[in-house]
Order: C-alpha cells, then sequence, then structure tokens
C-alpha cells in the first residue's frame, strides 16, 4: 500500500509540470504574436519578421478560397465562428464589383475617380519632318523683317567675340565669309527673315566641317547668336511683322527637325545591321551588329552630336547590353547559335558528348544544340531590337510635336476593377486572424 503523502507529492508534482508544460506550450503558441495586416508576413516576441501565408491579403484570400473544401471534408463547421467569419472574406472576395463602378463614370462609390495622363505614342520621324516644313513655311509667310543697320550690328559683334577668343577668319573662313555678307546690307533695305534663316543653314552646313574643329566653333557660336536674336530681337530692330511669334514658330520647325534626324541615324542602325546580319551568319547575328554601330555612333562626336545625355545612356545601355540580353548572347554563341561552321561542330561534340551518356537518345538530344544557340541568338536580337526602339522612341519624343500632342492628350480614368479587388482584399485581411471569436 502506496504512502498517502509521497502520493499527494507525486500528484502535486505533476500537476506542477503539467502547469510549466501548458504554459511553455503558451508561450511557443504565442510566438506569432502579430501578423500583418496587409503582407503575408509575421513578427515573433524577438521582433523577427518571416513569411507567412495565413497573414495579410494572402492568408484572407488563401482562407477565403480553401473553406469550400474544409466544410465538405468536415475539418471547419460552417456554423462555428471561424465558418462564419470565413464565409464572409469568401462572400466579399467573390461577389462582383458593384455596377456603379462600371458605369460611365467608372469610379468605385465613395472614392474619388483616379485619372493618371494619357499614354502619348512618340512621333513618326516623317510627321516630325512634316511639322517642321510646315513650321517653315509658316514662318516664311509671316512677313517679319529686320532693320539692315541692326543685322549688321549684330554680324561685327559677333566677329569681335570671335576676334577675341583667337578665332580668326583664316582659320574658320567659311563662316567669316557669311558673316561678312550679314554685315553688308545695301543701303535702305531690310533684313528678311527669310534671309536670315537662309544664312543660318550655312552656318549649319559649315559647323558639320569635322575636319576643322575652329570651323567648328565658329559657326556654332554665330547659329546661337542668331537664334537669340530672333528669339528676344532688340528694341526697335523689328521692321515689319509679329517677331514674337515668329520665334515660336522657328523654334518648333528647328526641334522638330533636329529629333527627325537623330532619329534617321538610330534607323539607319537598325536597317544596317539587318542588311549586314543577313549576308553573314544567316542574318542571326543582328545583336553584334547592332551593338558595334551604336558604340561607333557614341564615340564619334560628329555622329553623337545633337543628342542629350539621357538619350546617349540609353544608346549605350544598347551597347553594353543588360545581363539578360549577355546571357543569351553568351548561349547562343557556345551552342552554335550563328550557324555555319560552328554549328556543325556544335552539333557534332553535342551528337557525341549525348550519346557517351545517354546513347541514342542522348545523342539525339546533344545534337539539337545548335537549335537551342539559334533560339537563344533570335531572342537576344529581339530584345537588342526593341532597346535600340526605346531609345527611337525617347529620341523622338524630344520634340516641340510631341509636347503639342501629349499636351492635347487627355486624362484616363484608371480601371477601378483591380483596386477594387484590392480594397477588398484589404478589408479581408483586417479581419481576426486569430481565434474567430464572436464580439459579446
Amino acid at each position: 500500500m502506496s504512502d498517502p503523502f509521497e502520493a499527494a507529492l507525486a500528484e502535486k508534482v505533476k500537476a506542477q509540470a503539467t502547469s510549466l508544460f501548458d504554459e511553455a506550450l503558451g508561450k511557443k503558441q504565442k510566438q506569432d504574436v502579430y501578423k500583418y495586416s496587409v503582407l503575408p508576413l509575421s513578427e515573433d516576441e524577438q521582433g523577427k519578421v518571416r513569411f507567412d501565408s495565413n497573414a495579410g491579403i494572402v492568408g484572407a484570400i488563401k482562407r477565403a478560397v480553401t473553406l469550400p473544401g474544409d466544410v465538405a471534408t468536415g475539418k471547419t463547421d460552417p456554423m462555428s465562428d471561424e465558418g462564419i467569419a470565413r464565409a464572409t472574406e469568401l462572400a466579399t472576395m467573390a461577389s462582383p464589383v458593384n455596377p456603379a463602378v462600371r458605369a460611365g463614370e467608372r469610379a468605385i462609390p465613395g472614392a474619388v475617380k483616379a485619372m493618371r495622363p494619357g499614354e502619348t505614342p512618340a512621333p513618326s520621324p516623317e510627321s516630325l519632318y512634316g511639322a517642321s516644313e510646315a513650321a517653315y513655311t509658316k514662318a516664311r509667310g509671316m512677313g517679319v523683317d529686320y532693320s539692315a543697320p541692326s543685322v549688321a550690328n549684330l554680324a561685327s559683334s559677333i566677329r569681335s567675340e570671335l576676334e577675341g577668343k583667337g578665332v580668326l577668319a583664316e582659320l574658320a573662313p567659311k563662316s567669316f565669309s557669311i558673316l561678312g555678307k550679314l554685315e553688308k546690307f545695301p543701303p535702305g533695305a531690310v533684313a528678311p527673315y527669310v534671309g536670315i534663316e537662309a544664312a543660318r543653314r550655312s552656318f549649319g552646313n559649315a559647323a558639320k566641317d569635322f575636319a576643322n574643329p575652329t570651323e567648328q566653333l565658329a559657326a556654332k557660336h554665330i547659329i546661337d547668336q542668331l537664334d537669340a536674336f530672333i528669339a528676344q530681337p532688340p528694341a526697335k530692330s523689328v521692321v515689319a511683322g509679329p517677331a514674337a511669334d515668329l520665334s515660336k514658330v522657328a523654334t518648333e520647325a528647328r526641334g522638330n527637325y533636329a529629333a527627325a534626324k537623330r532619329s534617321d541615324k538610330l534607323t539607319g542602325i537598325e536597317d544596317a545591321a539587318d542588311l549586314r546580319a543577313a549576308v553573314a551568319n544567316s542574318g542571326a547575328n543582328v545583336d553584334n551588329t547592332i551593338r558595334r554601330h551604336v558604340a561607333s555612333l557614341i564615340l564619334n562626336p560628329k555622329t553623337r552630336a545633337g543628342f542629350s545625355k539621357d538619350e546617349l545612356s540609353s544608346l549605350e545601355e544598347v551597347a553594353r547590353g543588360t545581363p539578360s540580353r549577355n546571357a543569351l548572347r553568351m548561349v547562343g554563341n557556345l551552342l552554335g547559335g550563328g550557324g555555319g561552321l560552328g554549328s556543325v561542330v556544335t552539333s557534332v561534340a553535342g551528337s557525341a558528348a549525348g550519346g557517351a551518356a545517354g546513347g541514342p537518345f542522348g545523342a539525339t538530344v546533344g545534337a539539337a544544340a545548335p537549335v537551342l544557340g539559334y533560339l537563344a541568338k533570335k531572342a537576344g536580337n529581339a530584345k537588342t531590337l526593341k532597346a535600340l526602339g526605346k531609345a527611337d522612341e525617347k529620341v523622338r519624343k524630344r520634340s516641340p510635336l510631341f509636347e503639342q500632342v501629349q499636351a492635347e492628350t487627355p486624362d484616363e480614368v484608371i480601371s477601378p476593377d483591380g483596386r477594387a479587388l484590392l480594397m477588398r482584399a484589404i478589408g479581408l485581411s483586417l479581419m481576426p486572424q486569430g481565434g474567430y471569436e464572436r464580439q459579446p
């Protein structure tokens, strides 16, 4: 017969152990003391954050989607607090979007209608040239004339500035010759805008003399001074016509023309790449050809002239490539995707290696390596062409025509369907997650 004292003591120890176990278990269960309401994350007492598929929006969707299966298998009582709460989540998630959302106003009831600027496509080179020519025609027909003495004084002032910087007529003969004609107007004559614009184009041609940097410097300086004169002519220098309006029209004409010319350079690269790649390597080496041409454009002061810093940065990315494009390029080269002898060697080597590893089936798979290389080459070519196209779009968007069209493009309403679902998911995630206790 056992000692009653020892039995009582053992019962007390057992009760204490059970209490300690329950306490430890409770602490374990309370480690996830906070579940995020939007993100699928939980944070324990130590502040450690971990992924939790039962938390946030993901948890709300998970509970709603799995409810029918849990009820059918008996895991969840549909009349319990948990079942009722999860049914509410499912109903909120699955119910159709309020008809008012799909109405003409397309605004979520109770929320301000969300708008964003409408997307404006880049103008084509043809439209840029057309807009430029139309603006030049309009400017010539505005009948703006300047006094001959004011233009002559401007030309003499420019000559003095150049000579003061050491730029003499002997070093820049083309520019100084044209400048001399602006200094010598017949007595009583006026200087029409048409004549000044013709002189400006002549200076533009002189600025393309890359064999003579001094000529370039002189011509560009003169062009800048003429543009400043047209933009803000001195008092009493305008004899006839709306000079202020002319300045705006002339600026638009030059800006659209310059954007079209820059775009032509990039289009020329694409055309040349297609042609040269078609002649060599069965047309599979467009990526390399484009990269070389773009690199040459960037490194040559003559061809890169006129491009902005942002545009040059985009072109440099085309030439250097991205990690994904470079990976495709490497795989294509390794597997003989360029065609020719490389494909034959890769096919033979792949067939031999595949046959040694997996018999006839392995040999067949190994022989197909050039096909994979070809597909990698094609994918790389497509990505490079797309990158060049984006750079070209950026060039054409830096134009007065694009700014005008963009200003006229109406704002568009952001589709509310996604926002409505997101708002529902957020609402679901804010529902109780740790017990579904019904409020008294």
